[in-house]
């Protein structure tokens, strides 16, 4: 399989119109402080009735504290890149705003830092596994750390 890499704006992606079958972005969006213009011009490169993959922190979660400090400073915590996290009814607006419909949402459970850097025994970790388990196909989904959009352009 052969991979070619491109560095780009995400706003003004370099492809002609409706070239791709599918897009995923993941921690990408919520680095990108004009996202709507992403979403909007995944759009375009997007082929009708395909699928945008792609993920967001979700402001209302446990780490709603840690949450609004990142939106308040537009940064990251541990670090100087731009960082959002969002709310369930945003990322809906935006979505539905720029012609995709909403297939499937998925959440996940994971802490706003690496696992490897807090070196976590074994039973925590499946703990945590489990948590993501149930969590992710549950109405618990809006309220873990990490929601997955899998949305459709529409056709029209």
């Amino acid at each position: 399989l052969e991979v070619e890499y491109l560095v780009c704006d995400a706003n003004f992606l370099p492809f002609r119109e409706e070239i791709c079958d599918y897009i995923v972005s993941v921690n990408v969006i919520n680095h990108i402080p004009e996202w709507n213009g992403t979403v909007k011009d995944v759009n375009r490169v997007l082929k009708k009735n395909k699928f945008f993959i792609v993920n967001f922190p979700l402001i209302h979660s446990i780490f709603l504290p840690f949450a609004f400090i990142v939106n308040i400073r537009k940064k990251s915590l541990l670090g100087e890149v731009y960082s959002k996290w969002f709310s369930l009814k945003e990322i809906i607006r935006v979505l539905t705003k720029n012609h995709f419909s909403i297939c499937d949402m998925i959440g996940l459970f994971t802490l706003p830092f690496s696992f490897s850097r807090l070196q976590l025994k074994q039973p925590i970790v499946k703990v945590l596994d489990s948590i993501n388990k149930y969590a992710s196909s549950t109405p618990l989904k809006f309220f873990v750390t990490n929601l997955f959009v899998k949305c459709r352009r529409k056709s029209s």
